[in-house]
């Protein structure tokens, strides 16, 4: 899938178990709900080879919600900006910073959270 720009997520537990795939899941992956700041719903691959779930940073969208369950939402926040493309013409989307439910976190690619 050819992507502007995305983010990629893990869910894991305390002892570092990711809970979505795998032996040791207890939530469905299917059911994950991605909503932006403006309550669009946002379309997601899920990649169990490496155990991730990956979403496009939607026409610039700074904030999404992910609804894991009922009980379980996280609120995911970034700064993002532009720079020249290095595969084509015009510009790409990257973030420069990210904050997850309040808390600012490394700014990667691959968003890790830990359930308690």
């Amino acid at each position: 899938m050819l992507r502007d720009y995305f983010k990629e997520f893990r869910y894991i537990d305390s002892n570092g178990n990711n809970v979505l795939f795998g032996s040791e899941a207890i939530y469905n992956p299917d059911s994950i709900i991605i909503t932006s700041g403006s309550n669009e719903i946002i379309d997601y691959d899920k990649q169990e080879d490496t155990g991730v779930i990956v979403f496009d940073l939607e026409n610039g969208g700074t904030s999404y919600q992910i609804t894991l369950s009922n009980v379980l939402i996280d609120a995911l926040e970034f700064e993002l900006a532009e720079r020249k493309s290095e595969l084509c013409c015009g510009n790409v989307t990257f973030s420069n910073k990210t904050i997850l439910n309040g808390q600012e976190i490394e700014n990667s690619d691959l968003i890790v959270i830990t359930i308690n």
